[in-house]
This record gives C-alpha cells, sequence and structure tokens, in this order.
C-alpha cells in the first residue's frame, strides 16, 4: 500500500512538473509591449507576446496570471476570451491620455474603455 502511494506521488510530482514547464516556455517569448499600472497596494502588469500570446500579471497579497491569445488587425489588438473576472476585454488600442502619454485602452466589446495601462514598451511602433 505505502509502495503504490509512493509510485502515485512520484507521478502526480511528473505531471505537474510537465505542465508548469510547458506553460513557461509557452509564455517565454519576446515582449512587444508591455503596459501597467500600480492600484492601491498592487500592480497589474499586461505583455504582448511576439508568439500572438498576452499574458496578465496582478501582484498584491496574492498573485494572479491570465493568458490568453491576441491577434492584430490594422491598429486594434484583439483578445481572444481576456477575462479578468471583473472585466472582459474584446480588443485595444494604443492612445494618448489627457496628458499626450501613451496608454494601452482596453475595450469591451460594446466598444467601452474597461481599463487604461501607461505604456512602458513598445516595439510597435517607433
Amino acid at each position: 500500500m505505502k509502495l503504490k502511494v509512493l509510485v502515485i506521488s512520484v507521478l502526480m510530482i511528473c505531471l505537474v512538473s510537465a505542465i508548469v514547464l510547458w506553460n513557461s516556455k509557452r509564455v517565454t517569448g519576446e515582449d512587444l509591449l508591455t503596459a501597467g499600472r500600480e492600484f492601491g497596494i498592487g500592480y497589474t502588469e499586461l505583455k504582448l507576446k511576439d508568439n500572438q500570446l498576452f499574458v496578465e500579471t496582478k501582484s498584491s497579497f496574492f498573485d494572479e496570471t491570465i493568458s490568453g491569445n491576441y491577434e492584430i488587425r490594422n491598429d486594434t489588438i484583439f483578445f481572444e476570451g481576456y477575462t479578468n473576472g471583473t472585466h472582459t476585454y474584446a480588443f485595444g488600442l494604443i492612445e494618448k491620455d489627457l496628458n499626450e502619454r501613451a496608454v494601452f485602452n482596453l475595450y469591451n466589446e460594446n466598444g467601452v474603455v474597461e481599463t487604461s495601462l501607461p505604456i512602458e514598451r513598445n516595439s510597435y511602433q517607433d
């Protein structure tokens, strides 16, 4: 019985390690756009990778990561299933805020800005 538990434990560790390795390789593309902002005691950061993957990381008491795919059409970045618990984003645009700073505005399916993140790095535009 103890041997059975040991074998099952080892198999579970191997499976979890393989999943973690696959996920880490998936998110290791080059960052083409990085945008983020502080909120209260935390920070939200969104990265668009060169392999058409987006990764949103929220850091506060607990870290949370959301990832999915995106597609660029003209000047618009369309997301596939980008929901972070509070918002569902359909697309994003690189725009200027009232102070003429570059921001990445995230829109819902009705075309309303839900979130605006200051851009830290942008390889899409000169």
